[in-house]
């Protein structure tokens, strides 16, 4: 059993460590939601912002992705895709159910999906560095992030716009 192994998977967080090439990687442990996006969302931000930036993504003990999470991912991936030289989005470890909700929602075109998973060290997760308490997204977040699915694939619409337009909605009226 390795340290990880020893983690609760009950427990949610999102985890920074630099692998042995420099490349920094994040490994989502437990469920990816709104509830604990903001972290992620605010680390990536300053790496959509750099031509030829390579993030990595590690699935190996992600439960579960929300349409949130889902949607920060798409678009900190396609502003990476937008450089000259163009950045990318390494996502290693994907199961199958993870999987499927990415290609399901249109997102493996701007991705680089590793598989099979390329061995690497196992960090000591009392080295790696949480990216910060668990705190949800703000709402013009949420919103960005459901836009970006529908920009990724229209037909995503049909079930987003609704969560945008509501969003919006309740915004306007505060």
């Amino acid at each position: 059993m390795t340290a990880f192994d020893a983690m609760s998977e009950k427990s949610n967080h999102i985890y920074f460590i630099e692998n042995d090439t420099g490349t920094p990687v994040v490994r989502i442990v437990g469920r990816a939601t709104c509830l604990n996006c903001e972290p992620f969302r605010a680390f990536i931000e300053p790496f959509t912002a750099t031509p030829a930036a390579t993030l990595i993504i590690d699935f190996e003990r992600c439960l579960y992705m929300d349409s949130t999470f889902l949607g920060l991912f798409a678009d900190a991936a396609m502003r990476l895709r937008k450089h000259k030289p163009p950045g990318k989005i390494l996502a290693r470890n994907l199961s199958a159910r993870n999987y499927e909700q990415v290609k399901n929602l249109g997102l493996l075109h701007f991705l680089d999906i590793e598989n099979p998973p390329c061995t690497t060290r196992r960090e000591d997760p009392t080295a790696a560095n949480s990216l910060g308490e668990t705190a949800p997204v703000n709402r013009a977040a949420v919103i960005r992030a459901h836009e970006q699915l529908i920009a990724a694939n229209p037909d995503n619409a049909e079930v987003f716009q609704e969560i945008v337009n509501g969003l919006c909605k309740s915004k306007t009226q505060r």
